[in-house]
């Protein structure tokens, strides 16, 4: 899966990618502009385990960012971390406000990043899954149902005949 990092800095790019090397399945892709990490967005949805984004970039903010990432169709539920100073209290009751999962503080540490990064991709996974579950399990149930209404319309077939094929003195006889 994608960890897709959005920093208008490369540096802050770099060093973000570097600190989530090494994590299973996860294969970091940066971008400096906004609108091209949106069009990796939609591109790439199902694909994304996690996006990583800093608040204060020319253009498009990161709040802008994740509102209009949430809007992306299979990108509601994908993780989205904010990088941003923890003193801005507006600013992270607005990102929660518009999505934000987890919060980064600036400057980060490497290993802070990568158990966030992890344990978030982990808990994507998870939720996969459990979806990937649901819809076998709403498909087993539909066929079960498709069976036994299939048997129900058999039986009253078969009782139907039956009924038409009854002789009189029997008829006569069960009706007594």
């Amino acid at each position: 899966m994608f960890a897709l990092i959005l920093d208008d800095a490369v540096l802050n790019n770099v060093l973000m990618a570097e600190a989530i090397r090494g994590i299973p399945d996860c294969v970091p892709r940066d971008f400096t502009d906004p609108a091209d990490a949106l069009t990796f967005v939609r591109r790439n949805a199902a694909e994304i385990g996690v996006a990583i984004t800093d608040y204060d970039m020319p253009g498009m903010n990161g709040v802008s960012f994740i509102k209009a990432a949430r809007d992306v169709p299979g990108f509601a539920h994908v993780p989205i971390v904010m990088v941003t100073s923890m003193d801005q209290r507006a600013l992270r009751r607005e990102a929660l406000e518009a999505g934000a999962t987890d919060f980064l503080a600036k400057p980060f540490e490497a290993y802070e990043v990568r158990a966030r990064v992890a344990n978030l991709m982990e808990l994507n996974r998870a939720r996969l899954q459990q979806a990937d579950r649901a819809a076998w399990l709403d498909r087993e149930v539909r066929a079960a149902t498709a069976t036994l209404e299939s048997r129900e319309r058999e039986v009253l077939t078969s009782l139907m005949t039956a009924a038409e094929h009854r002789d009189t003195p029997t008829g006569n006889h069960a009706a007594a």
